[in-house]
């Protein structure tokens, strides 16, 4: 592919932007499947072990309503079945295993069928762009660039999310450009796999500004902005959806760099539910209500390594990384009992076919 489409970008302002898809494309039809409950099960009070912290921990900017506070038991058998990408490739993992689908390095990898993968491989990214180029693997074929920078231009590139609209895959992807203070700029872009279209819908600016993993939730983007000394919930919307905003939901706008702020911002395939985690706290609403449907306290310090979060129907992904650069370590999962296992490969790791 000859590369990204180049845009005029527009600033976010407030962290909130609606965005309209081009072409008369039909808005995502809200997912209607029921969300199991994430409430405690009965045996959990029985199960718990004296050595687990204690569930009192509550952030400054917690709304005042009845919440369920559950401490995880970790060890437990996967339940999920899991895309995992990492440095030895990716897998196909299941409560009956692993098996490794496409052999290579990778950063991170979904599942758009049984046999097809949109992948964004390992790469010395420092020095060429053009290792962030994002690939498409269908069956037994040599893998297929389909999005990759700007020829000429200093861009690097992250696949976040896949979305399908209009009968095309589409890849949520962030392009970082410039080479100082000056001209660094961050754009959010949706990007057509087989069409090769371009949707452009927003651009920050900042050398010192990184992005969390985004994800997509009908019609809603969910991610979180970092700096040095703070970071931000960022909300986007597409195809008409109403845009979130952070008050309603007990968060500020900004935060300066604490153990107890919300951070690593995610949001359900559906649409229907918001996460993040205070300090060793996962905290799950519900976005209709704005309500607090569970928090989960995790082993005491734990939660400082994990990365971003992957909400499920029943069960939450948490990816781990010890340090910024470094690679990630196997994925926690807290399962719908509200107990933890962990992925038997390290990577970065979804749940399987979205």
């Amino acid at each position: 592919m000859g590369g990204l489409v180049s845009f005029a970008g527009m600033v976010i302002v407030g962290l909130v932007l609606v965005l309209v898809f081009d072409g008369g494309q039909q808005a995502a039809t809200p997912i209607t499947s029921p969300v199991l409950s994430f409430g405690p099960q009965s045996t959990m009070a029985a199960a718990q072990p004296a050595t687990t912290p204690p569930s009192s921990l509550v952030a400054t900017t917690a709304p005042n309503r009845t919440t369920t506070t559950i401490a995880p038991i970790a060890g437990a058998p996967l339940a999920d079945s899991l895309l995992t990408a990492g440095p030895d490739g990716v897998y196909a993992v299941d409560p009956t295993g692993k098996t490794r689908v496409i052999d290579g390095s990778y950063e991170r990898a979904f599942a758009l069928s049984n046999d097809t993968f949109l992948v964004q491989p390992e790469g010395d990214t420092a020095v060429d762009p053009d290792e962030t180029s994002i690939y498409l693997v269908e069956g037994d074929a040599v893998p297929k660039k389909v999005i990759a920078p700007e020829p000429g231009v200093d861009e690097w590139l992250t696949l976040h999310d896949v979305i399908r609209r209009g009968g095309d895959w589409f890849a949520l992807i962030s392009a970082r450009s410039g080479t100082g203070p000056e001209d660094t700029t961050i754009s959010i872009r949706l990007v057509g796999v087989s069409s090769g279209s371009d949707i452009s819908f927003g651009e920050i600016g900042g050398w010192e500004t990184k992005l969390g993993r985004l994800s997509l939730g009908n019609g809603n983007v969910v991610g979180e902005i970092r700096t040095v000394s703070s970071h931000s919930p960022l909300f986007l919307a597409i195809d008409g959806a109403e845009s979130l905003e952070p008050t309603p939901f007990g968060l500020a706008e900004t935060y300066d760099d604490c153990d107890v702020c919300p951070r690593a911002f995610a949001i359900d395939e559906g649409g229907q539910r918001l996460a993040w985690i205070e300090g060793d706290v996962v905290v799950v609403i519900d976005i209709a209500t704005t309500d607090r449907l569970a928090t989960y306290t995790l082993p005491d310090g734990t939660g400082a390594v994990i990365d971003s979060l992957e909400l499920g129907q029943s069960s939450i992904v948490m990816n781990r990384r010890q340090f910024a650069n470094q690679p990630m370590l196997a994925a926690w999962i807290i399962r719908s009992d509200a107990n933890i296992a962990t992925a038997p490969v390290s990577g970065f790791s979804l749940f399987n076919l979205r």
